[in-house]
Order: structure tokens, then C-alpha cells, then sequence
């Protein structure tokens, strides 16, 4: 919890490294935050500009908790931490290690997604993540609330809610979960093309991120540091015991 009287922290992950991803997603958040909370960002520090791969998928999720281990290091822990990437990298593995609320854009877009009537399509840009975001409506128990599916087509706001429309309408869609950071500055335009209702999980992310501050964490498993190759903070936040949270390294 933040001390009495100073803005809790919500410590913001870009998974990938661009740049101009992170600067999108740091004013989305900022915006939705409102004033409420401050927002702290962090780009990966390897990896790959635009996560397309499984290969991709594995480098940002080491990368995620790199940053974590790091940002503890300098900081100490934030109030809660959000994985900008709709897929969700290393967010179980991040919630084994932070004793804060971990959440991803795709949870969050898929939990306000299942609040409302009827199912929900969920759609973003490239293949490789259709299989990844299915797996994770299974381990949310959502999977009969969604309707499908749906790589973009198009390369225009006019193209994709044309391929966003044809799926909905053919899957039976009440709404739609349209999800990517890297879609983030284009997503009011699509949105405002379209019939059906469209759930920005980004912007949920931020709202869950704020109402899960505060809740107490899950006890952490005990690892084994049988532990080489990997950085030093990282390993001592592996290392710091239950009861303990580790203080800024000076």
C-alpha cells in the first residue's frame, strides 16, 4: 500500500522494445489513470521491437521479469505492476514473485469482456497470438464466453473493422476485445466504425490494476537457487524470503 497521502504507484512493463510503443502505451495510461495514480514505465532491455514469434513470446517474458527485478532494485516495489502486451508474457511468473497485483492487458480485456452480455470476439494483429490468447481464455475458465478468434486483415482502420464486423456478425459476437499495443493510437478510429460494442483491454488493465491495489498477494513458492546466468538482482529477488521485501539496493 502507498504511504498515507502519496499516490500509489502502478509500475507499467512494455514487453517489447520500441520506443514508440512504450510512449503510446505511457499516455494511455496516464489518461486512464487520470491523476489517481502515478504511472511508471519501463521498456524491455532486449528483445525483439514487435513480438510476432514464440521465440519473440519467450525473450519478453524473461525480459518482463528482468525489468521487475530491476525496477526493485532502484525503487522497491510498486503498488501493483501491468504486462503491456495483449498476450500476457510472464504475468503467472511475475505474480510467483511480486508480493503486488500483477495484471495483463489481455486478462483484463477478457474479465470486462465476460461482465457483459452475451460472448465476446476477441481480435488482434498476427497469428502466432490467436493460439496464445485461446489458452489463456481456457486458464481463465472463459473459453465459453468467447466467440472466436480473429487475426486483423486490412491495413487501415476501414479494413480492419471490416474483417472486426464479418467475424462478429458470422461468430455470434455480442461484443469485441480488440487488443495490441501496438494498436493502440488507431484503436478509437476502428472502434468508431464499428456496430458492436468494442472493450478496450488496455485501458481495463489500468482500471483492474487500481482496483486490485491493496489486496494481498498469494504465498510465493520456495525456489530451488540452484540459479545461474541470470541477472543479480533477479537472483536476489528470487532469494528474499517470504516475510522480507527487498529494499532498494543502494
Amino acid at each position: 500500500m502507498p504511504n498515507a497521502g502519496a499516490k500509489p504507484v502502478i509500475l507499467v512493463i512494455n514487453p517489447n522494445i520500441s520506443p514508440s510503443v512504450s510512449a503510446s502505451i505511457l499516455d494511455l495510461v496516464r489518461d486512464e489513470l487520470g491523476g489517481r495514480a502515478e504511472a511508471r514505465l519501463r521498456t524491455a532491455p532486449f528483445g525483439f521491437g514487435y513480438i510476432s514469434t514464440h521465440t519473440g513470446l519467450v525473450l519478453a517474458a524473461h525480459a518482463v521479469l528482468e525489468v521487475y527485478a530491476d525496477y526493485v532494485a532502484e525503487a522497491g516495489e510498486p503498488d501493483a505492476v501491468i504486462i503491456a502486451c495483449f498476450g500476457d508474457p510472464a504475468v503467472q511468473a511475475l505474480r510467483e514473485i511480486a508480493r503486488v497485483p500483477v495484471i495483463g492487458f489481455a486478462e483484463a480485456g477478457f474479465r470486462k469482456a465476460a461482465l457483459g452480455p452475451g460472448r465476446f470476439l476477441v481480435a488482434t494483429s498476427g497469428a502466432m497470438w490467436l493460439e496464445v490468447l485461446r489458452q489463456l481464455a481456457f486458464s481463465l475458465d472463459l473459453i465459453e464466453k468467447v466467440s472466436g478468434f480473429l487475426a486483423l486483415e486490412g491495413d487501415t482502420p476501414a479494413g480492419m473493422a471490416q474483417s472486426l464486423s464479418l467475424k462478429a456478425a458470422a461468430s455470434g459476437a455480442a461484443s469485441i476485445v480488440l487488443g495490441g499495443a501496438g494498436l493502440i493510437p488507431t484503436l478509437p478510429s476502428i472502434s468508431a466504425l464499428l456496430a458492436y460494442p468494442v472493450i478496450d483491454p488496455h485501458r481495463s488493465a489500468v482500471e483492474f490494476a487500481l482496483g486490485l491495489i491493496g489486496q494481498k498477494s498469494p504465498p510465493r513458492p520456495t525456489f530451488a537457487l540452484t540459479l545461474s546466468g541470470v541477472s543479480r538482482n533477479l537472483t536476489r529477488l528470487l532469494a528474499a524470503p517470504e516475510d522480507h521485501r527487498p529494499v532498494p539496493l543502494r
